[in-house]
């Protein structure tokens, strides 16, 4: 199967010295995370034992934020469609809430960069366990989300020999 990837990473966003988001983060507890809407779909009659490409997504916002609350969603979605073509076999979406305790408010900056990797390693578990489960209970060959992150700055980078 083909993999392709689209992500809202690093789209319009203003960068944050890494001092301040220390400080941020020094700050910040994980409350909750919560799914708000988990959708499968599968078109009937569909074969996908033929060739098909998987092309995921995913998107966060900053919802609300306050001196002691921070609330964000973030969404993942898996498409299973044949090569060259854009109408879906099967489609699968995740959103999840997720409330953090802040000790000063969470600016659009602060959460452009936790949304890089904190906020991934906070919900990506619970999308990659429901969509490999859920695929499977489809009848389908499990799907599983991959880990990678798109955005450059939160790519582990080798160490020099």
């Amino acid at each position: 199967m083909a993999r392709k990837s689209k992500s809202e990473l690093g789209k319009n966003e203003v960068t944050i010295s890494h001092e301040e988001f220390d400080q941020f983060l020094r700050g910040l507890v994980l409350k909750d995370v919560s799914p708000v809407l988990l959708h499968a779909e599968l078109q009937a009659g569909s074969n996908l034992g033929k060739a098909v490409e998987l092309e995921f997504g995913e998107r966060a916002t900053l919802i609300r934020a306050s001196k002691t609350e921070a609330i964000a969603q973030v969404g993942f979605a898996v498409r299973v469609v044949r090569p060259n073509s854009d109408e879906p076999l099967a489609q699968f979406q995740t959103v999840y809430q997720v409330t953090y305790l802040t000790e000063q408010t969470m600016t659009q900056q602060c959460f452009d960069q936790l949304r890089k990797v904190t906020l991934r390693i906070h919900t990506v578990p619970f999308a990659r366990e429901w969509i490999r489960e859920t695929s499977a209970r489809l009848g389908l060959k499990p799907i599983v989300l991959p880990l990678s992150i798109a955005h450059p700055a939160a790519v582990p980078r080798q160490k020099a020999e």
